[in-house]
C-alpha cells in the first residue's frame, strides 16, 4: 500500500511538471506565431464587411484587440490558434473564455478560405 501512495506521488508530481513546463513554452509559441501571422499590419489590414462582422481567420491583432474584452494576450491566442471553422472553437480551444465569447459573437464570423 505504501509503495502505492509513493507510486501515485511520483505520477501526479511528474504531471504537474510537464503542465508547468507545457505553459512556459506555450506562452512565446504563442507571441511567436503571431508575429508570424502578421508580418504587416497595413499590407494585410482588413476591413470589417457591411454589418461590422469581423473574420477571426483574417483579421489583424489591431482589430482583434478592438473587440470589448479581448486584450494583447487573448488576440495573439485568436492568430496563433486559426484556422477556426467555427466560432465556437474559441471556447472549445480554450482560446477565450466563454464569458467574452458570448459578448462578441455577434461581431464575429468564421470565414473558409479554400
Amino acid at each position: 500500500m505504501k509503495r502505492l501512495f509513493i507510486l501515485l506521488c511520483v505520477c501526479i508530481l511528474a504531471a504537474s511538471t510537464a503542465i508547468a513546463a507545457e505553459k512556459r513554452v506555450l506562452s512565446p509559441m504563442l507571441r511567436a506565431a503571431a508575429a508570424e501571422q502578421e508580418p504587416n499590419a497595413a499590407a494585410t489590414e482588413v476591413k470589417p464587411e457591411k454589418g461590422g462582422l469581423i473574420d477571426i481567420n483574417s483579421a489583424s491583432l489591431k482589430q482583434l484587440k478592438a473587440l470589448k474584452g479581448v486584450g494583447v494576450e487573448y488576440s495573439e491566442r485568436i492568430v496563433a490558434g486559426r484556422p477556426y471553422f467555427t466560432l465556437e472553437q474559441l471556447v472549445i480551444r480554450r482560446i477565450i473564455p466563454g464569458d467574452i465569447y458570448e459578448s462578441i459573437k455577434d461581431q464575429l464570423i468564421a470565414r473558409q478560405t479554400y
